[in-house]
């Protein structure tokens, strides 16, 4: 098994929500419920989000660094859906990461990842900067009858697991270093 860091722990499902407003990268202003200012998962009559977060692992023996993904995991809650898109809107772009027609929903759940590319110091600050993170993925779903729904997602990456990420990389990158 690789050592790597998921993102199991970084949504929330809780009894009573409080609503937080944010702007996302094409302008968008949304609403979204936050229970102790962990972002709630999005649900519509089509699916809910059962997961969402960054994924840090050690790469492949040829190439053995630590890898950042971003990965998404849904769950069908309703009538079939024809296709899946998602955008990170997180401020200040939007950024289609994929489109899938016909999703494969297999045992009721369906799951992406994106292209898992080199992380360090350079090519993700964000995880060494100071306070929280939070991105934004837009998931739009095209139900059968041609009708597209859209939901929101933010993603709090907190200190405590921005710190977690951090020893993950700099642990699996001082293993590759010394090779």
């Amino acid at each position: 098994m690789r050592p790597g860091l998921g993102f199991g722990a970084l949504l929330l499902v809780a009894s009573c929500s409080t609503a937080q407003t944010l702007t996302v990268g094409d302008g968008t202003t949304i609403t979204h419920p936050y229970e102790r200012g962990i972002p709630l998962p999005a649900r519509n009559h089509l699916v809910r989000l059962v997961g969402a977060g960054p994924v840090v692992e050690q790469g492949p023996a040829s190439d053995p660094w630590a890898v950042l993904s971003w990965a998404v995991a849904l769950a069908a809650q309703g009538p079939p859906v024809r296709e899946i898109s998602l955008a990170d809107v997180t401020p200040p772009d939007v950024r289609l990461l994929m489109r899938q027609p016909e999703p494969a929903f297999e045992q009721g759940r369906w799951g992406w990842a994106s292209e898992r590319v080199r992380v360090d110091r350079d090519t993700a600050a964000w995880i060494y900067e100071p306070g929280p993170t939070t991105k934004v993925f837009r998931i739009e779903l095209t139900d059968a009858q041609g009708m597209r729904h859209t939901l929101y997602q933010p993603v709090l990456v907190s200190e405590v697991a921005k710190r977690d990420l951090r020893v993950v990389v700099d642990n699996i990158n001082a293993r590759a270093g010394a090779r």
